[in-house]
């Protein structure tokens, strides 16, 4: 299976993105702001990436009014930060931050979930168990067919969040889904970056069917710890993962300090 291309900072991603434009109403620079958090949101975009308004008008032949409208956006949603005098960059965070996302992820799924888990219904919590259980078929069945696993990757993922967005809204707290929210992207995210291996996703699948058979059978309390751990794995993942990353980073910098040091010496008189 082939790995996405690693961007270099400072470079413009090779952009691909689907705008569409089903009314005549429809605000042109609602599309743009739907079709870039969509790639973000799926990892068409990687985190860490370039972006430029000017590139993204081209591509969409449009002007860079919308464009800049919808970047401002997500800007404003935490997708995107201001480089100064670079440009824009989509949201890449460090190991702290993950760990200060997860540590709140953690109290904000957990805190309403015996609530939230009386208020939906068993039909429910079937209809999201038959789902998880097609994708681990559909899982089972990818081998080594990379378009196949991009597709069930891309159904996991929505099915995923959807599962974990009704237990909070089924929470019927106003003001703790708003919290929700303004963190769920930020989730996403780093699971996309670092747990959408294929043995990451049939694990999660399995720990989802789980935690949906103790909510069938009426266990609130097992479900509720079954989904602290799924929550704790996907942080261990999350940070091992990131960490790992930031070690390879520094020797690949070290080794090229290195090798420049190395040949300075050699062309010193």
């Amino acid at each position: 299976m082939k790995s996405k291309p690693t961007l270099r900072r400072g470079m413009a991603p090779p952009i691909s993105l689907k705008i569409e434009v089903k009314e005549k109403k429809t605000n042109l620079s609602d599309a743009v702001y739907a079709g870039i958090k969509k790639a973000i949101l799926t990892g068409n975009i990687a985190p860490g990436s370039w972006l430029q308004e000017e590139q993204i008008a081209q591509q969409l032949s449009i002007s860079r009014t919308p464009v800049r409208e919808a970047i401002n956006r997500l800007h404003g949603e935490g997708l995107l930060i201001l480089v100064y005098r670079k440009g824009w960059m989509t949201i890449d965070l460090t190991s702290d931050q993950l760990d200060s996302l997860y540590e709140v992820r953690e109290k904000v799924e957990l805190v309403f979930f015996e609530r939230s888990a009386r208020n939906l219904s068993l039909n429910e919590y079937k209809s999201y168990k038959d789902r998880f259980l097609a994708i681990k078929s559909d899982l089972e069945k990818t081998n080594q067919n990379e378009d196949l696993f991009e597709k069930t990757r891309l159904n996991m993922m929505d099915v995923d969040r959807g599962f974990h967005d009704h237990l909070i809204i089924a929470s019927g707290n106003e003001y703790w889904i708003k919290f929700y929210m303004q963190i769920r992207d930020l989730i996403n995210i780093s699971i996309i970056k670092y747990t959408l291996s294929a043995e990451n996703i049939f694990c999660a699948l399995s720990e989802h069917i789980e935690i949906l058979d103790r909510l069938i059978d009426n266990d609130v309390d097992q479900a509720r710890e079954l989904m602290l751990n799924h929550i704790h794995r996907i942080w261990l993942s999350v940070g091992a993962n990131c960490k790992k990353e930031q070690i390879m980073v520094l020797r690949k910098e070290f080794s090229h300090s290195s090798a420049v040091e190395f040949k300075s010496k050699e062309s010193a008189p």
